[in-house]
């Protein structure tokens, strides 16, 4: 699986392996790089740590390299995992790529860029070059050696010359000294030389003419990250950064190829005892040992941290509240770890059976799940019930309220009748109709008594106007209870 800013540019090779685009993903890389990106943590990755400690260990050649072993070693019982914390609070994509190499053409690249933290207090980093104008890729090249004794001592004098000032200048006390190789430091350009040579890779078609995503590290740790990153500018003179770094800076230069330097700050520390453990877990993250394929002639984890406690204090909040990596990578790790402390502890029951204890267990699961079925069904007629109980006091609202819409209409049929019943009289009333006044108001008066006890369920008014009759055909309504 490739990172966002490789997408397009590099398909990871199936099988993995060298490409002409990484021609050195191979060994441990090819190893950590499968570790990462087949699992959803760094547990697995983690479960490395005694095998990259073993390889410092075969590195007895190199100063300080055994004792970075040691402190790989010892990380869980001496250290209390504190390069495990470590390795959680990388970005992913920032691990994946300093895995594989590809920090300088990452770290260059407009979008996405590699997150990553700020560089201002203590940390380790990683120093990255591409070549200027070749689309931030490292281009490779065959390295053709010299042979002293083909040419003349003052053409090769020049030549070292010319190199040594591409950037900077000679100590004018020492004007015939390198300025980058020393006697006792040639087994190391030696080195640096055949990794450059492995990058030319002789299985690979076209690798020798490929710009490559990948290219060599230099690994660094510093009390501020951002003051020491300048020290590996070439435009700064290169005095005080890495020999082989500024060699080849210079030889660059000089072949018309100046180089693009980037420094990544990848792991920030907040507690003192915590820097070398950062730079011993980088290097080796990176292979940037010159016997492996980077810059770094020195075994790591010997540097200290001086760093005030605000500054610690603010690094431990930029890392442990500000920004969400490690967080995020531990919560990974956690589940992954419950998964198969879940799986070796159905191993053990599995080898035990079938004991006792076993059997037990299977019996006991089976009472629950048979009491699980009964209350199913204890439910599910529970339910059956509801929906019944349900439809009925449906039914019964629905008559209601056709009752009361009967009632409604009655309501109103009797308000009509009433209004017209209560009309006074039109015809001129002469004193002959005076005696029967008293006998018509008081058929008046029954008739009235007579309306007050209309029978609902069958009424018709008398009159000349049919548009006061009515025939009631009220719904025959079961209320109930209601």
């Amino acid at each position: 699986m490739a990172s966002n800013a490789l997408v397009g540019v590099w398909d990871p090779p199936d099988p993995l392996g060298p490409d002409e685009a990484i021609p050195l993903l191979e060994g441990r890389r090819l190893q950590m790089y499968k570790a990462l990106v087949e699992n959803d943590s760094y547990y697995e990755l983690s479960l490395l740590f005694p095998s990259l400690a073993a390889d410092l260990a075969g590195m007895g050649y190199m100063k300080a390299a055994s004792g970075a072993g040691i402190k790989m070693r010892t990380d869980r019982t001496i250290h209390n995992r504190a390069m495990f914390v470590l390795l959680h609070s990388i970005p992913k994509d920032l691990l994946r790529s300093l895995i594989l190499g590809t920090v300088a053409f990452e770290a260059q690249r407009l979008a996405p860029r590699l997150p990553c933290y700020n560089a201002e207090g203590p940390g380790a980093y990683a120093a990255t070059m591409a070549i200027e104008g070749r689309n931030d890729a490292f281009k490779a090249w065959k390295i053709h050696r010299g042979n002293p004794q083909s040419a003349s001592h003052k053409i090769l004098r020049d030549f070292a010359e010319d190199v040594d000032n591409q950037y900077g200048k000679r100590d004018a006390n020492k004007p015939n000294e390198l300025r980058f190789i020393r006697e006792s430091s040639v087994w190391k350009v030696e080195a640096l030389i055949q990794s450059l040579e492995r990058r030319c890779h002789t299985s690979i078609s076209g690798s020798d003419m490929t710009r490559q995503v990948a290219s060599p590290l230099y690994v660094g740790c510093s009390k501020n990250i951002v003051t020491r990153a300048p020290a590996y500018q070439p435009r700064n003179g290169l005095k005080n950064a890495n020999k082989l770094w500024g060699l080849v800076c210079c030889l660059l230069n000089s072949m018309g190829k100046p180089p693009s330097v980037n420094v990544v700050p990848i792991i920030r520390t907040w507690n003192r005892t915590d820097l070398p453990l950062a730079e011993v877990l980088v290097t080796m993250l990176g292979n940037s040992l010159v016997c492996q394929d980077g810059f770094n002639g020195h075994g790591p984890g010997t540097a200290t941290d001086g760093g005030t406690v605000d500054v610690l204090k603010h690094a431990e909040r930029v890392v442990l509240i500000y920004k969400p990596y490690l967080k995020i990578n531990i919560e990974a790790t956690k589940k992954e770890m419950e998964r198969r402390e879940e799986y070796l502890e159905d191993c053990e029951i599995v080898a035990g059976f079938p004991d006792a204890e076993a059997q037990d267990l299977i019996e006991r699961v089976d009472e629950k799940y048979q009491d699980l079925l009964e209350a199913i069904d204890l439910w599910e007629a529970r339910f059956k019930n509801l929906m019944v109980v349900r439809d009925v006091l449906q039914n019964k609202v629905a008559a209601a309220q056709k009752y009361v819409e009967y009632l409604r209409n009655v309501k109103s049929v009797l308000g009509a009748v009433t209004s017209v019943l209560d009309q006074p009289e039109q015809a001129p009333r002469t004193d002959d109709d005076a005696d029967m006044g008293d006998d018509d108001h008081d058929d008046h008066d029954h008739d009235h008594d007579h309306d007050d006890h209309v029978d609902s369920d069958d009424y018709d008014t008398e009159g000349d106007d049919d548009e006061y009759e009515v025939v009631s055909n009220a719904p025959s309504v079961d209320l109930g209870n209601y």
